[in-house]
């Protein structure tokens, strides 16, 4: 029996065990996850998704590609909600590991660095921390996004072609991220014939139908927000003040810390070589892919979390392939005897480093996870409030705010198809930050606020201790108050003060 028969399954187990650990530290998803939660139940009970949302925004429309939500729905028929959030994207995101694994062995022919580089894909920080303790579709995408890349390495083999289309499909169908990576596809057609490398036969027509295939499902799916925000779908709609956040905070160092150090000082390393020194057919697929990636970034187009996870796996595989030619070259010098003190000299630094920062990640995943007095309040006000009411939340807690009370938000994060998300976004931080009672209340009476909701996130995210015009009881009454959580019920309007 080949030793990665057993070795690979068993660091699948590792990584596995590794997630559901930091997964199972709260009974509780983060902020995000709720959104997910929210489509599974709903598809659970009625059969479709909230594309006709009545409490996000106080009411809107939505789209999204549904497979991952249907998905884990119909584990729901027969498993509890909550493992079901918990376990599932934590095994989705886990299988990314064969994958590479794949991948690195066809790159290297090594069945040892490919089983290391596997392992190595299992901790990069940000792809652990963005989907240990969330429901997200980045679970389940990535890994077929990887796996429909090895098909298409190789696509001239038996069968290749069939599983390729099929899982850019099902790939399409489950995240907009699609439309990256066939972009990537586009760019290694165009590196292949800027370099002169021969392409294989049906490798063109194959790229060609799936970029047909791809577009075509897409718009099905966004046809109406492309009606709606024209080429504004591709930002998202996301506010550019969010933009701003995604990268004003960002350093080289926390780049570094969140992809890994070795992978990133090699992978990039290996980018040029390939890109410079090398052609190869194969890498220029990663080259491919990295390019678009970045670009993407660049523009602001996608999120800086999304696109750091997609960069943290490019730049692993590209590590393994590096480590795949230090070997090689270690087994032809003298010192080829002292080749396991080199191995376990990289597992340590990749463990001090990675495998830590991982922990690290998921470990303050979990403080963005509401605590037991958040979801105990909100009980409360779903038992105190009317359906009609609308609650004032902060924006990360606008799904958590909708799935736990049942009752409208004033904005989430699911920005698509919202009406004015920048100015809303302003309107509640002034709500949060004013001095000012007659600003509170005519922006309450613009959204239809009849609750102001004010935890340990509104906190951190306004910067400030206490609301500062809440100190007139007759118009806002504190109907919940302990130490994190604080909950005022508005009694007026600003005609009645006047």
């Amino acid at each position: 029996m080949r030793k990665q028969h057993w070795i690979l399954p068993l660091i699948f187990l590792i990584v596995v065990g590794f997630r559901l650990f930091f997964a199972f530290q709260s009974p509780y998803f983060n902020y995000e996850g709720y959104y997910g939660l929210r489509q599974v139940e709903n598809i659970a009970k009625t059969g479709i998704p909230l594309y006709n949302d009545e409490l996000s925004y106080g009411g809107k429309i939505s789209a999204f590609p549904p497979f991952f939500y249907y998905f884990l729905a119909l584990f729901n028929l027969f498993m509890p909600i909550n493992l079901v959030g918990k376990i599932l994207p934590n095994i989705f995101a886990s299988l990314l590991i064969f994958a590479v694994y794949l991948i690195v062995k066809d790159f290297t022919k090594n069945a040892n660095v490919a089983l290391l580089t596997s392992f190595f894909a299992g901790f990069i920080p940000i792809f652990v921390s963005g989907t240990v303790n969330n429901i997200s579709p980045y679970s389940l995408t990535f890994p077929l996004m990887f796996f429909a890349m090895y098909s298409l390495i190789k696509i001239d083999e038996k069968n290749h072609m069939y599983i390729f289309i099929i899982l850019m499909i099902i790939l399409t169908l489950t995240s907009a991220f699609a439309f990256l990576f066939v972009g990537g596809l586009m760019v290694y057609l165009l590196l292949l014939r800027t370099e002169g490398i021969k392409q294989i036969k049906s490798e063109p027509e194959i790229i060609m139908l799936t970029v047909f295939l791809v577009v075509w499902i897409e718009f099905l799916i966004f046809k109406n927000a492309f009606l709606a925000n024209g080429i504004g779908i591709i930002g998202q709609n996301i506010p550019s003040e969010i933009i701003s956040n995604y990268f004003g905070g960002t350093t080289i160092l926390d780049t570094i810390y969140a992809l890994g150090l070795l992978p990133f000082i090699f992978g990039i390393y290996m980018i040029y070589k390939i890109t410079f020194k090398e052609k190869e057919r194969d890498f220029y697929l990663m080259v491919g892919f990295s390019i678009v990636t970045f670009l993407a970034l660049w523009f602001k187009i996608i999120p800086l979390t999304s696109a750091l996870m997609s960069l943290g796996i490019v730049l692993t595989i590209l590590f393994g392939q590096f480590c795949g030619r230090v070997f090689d070259y270690i087994e032809k010098t003298r010192v080829s005897r002292y080749k396991f003190l080199f191995f376990i000299a990289l597992f340590t630094v990749f463990i001090a480093t990675s495998v830590l920062a991982s922990a690290v990640y998921s470990n303050s995943s979990s403080v963005k996870v509401p605590s037991k007095e958040e979801i105990a309040a909100l009980e409360w006000l779903k038992e105190n409030s009317k359906e009609s009411e609308v609650i004032l939340a902060s924006l990360d807690e606008g799904s958590l705010i909708v799935h736990k009370t049942g009752r409208k938000n004033v904005i989430d994060s699911d920005f698509l198809f919202s009406k004015n998300p920048e100015q809303r976004l302003k309107d509640v931080k002034i709500l949060y930050t004013t001095y000012y009672e007659t600003d509170a209340l005519s922006l309450s009476g613009k959204y239809g606020i009849n609750y102001i909701y004010f935890s340990k996130e509104a906190l951190k995210n306004y910067k400030m201790e206490n609301i500062a015009y809440v100190s007139n009881e007759q118009c806002f009454d504190p109907i919940y108050l302990n130490e994190k959580i604080k909950i005022y019920r508005i009694l007026c309007k600003l005609e009645e003060i006047r």
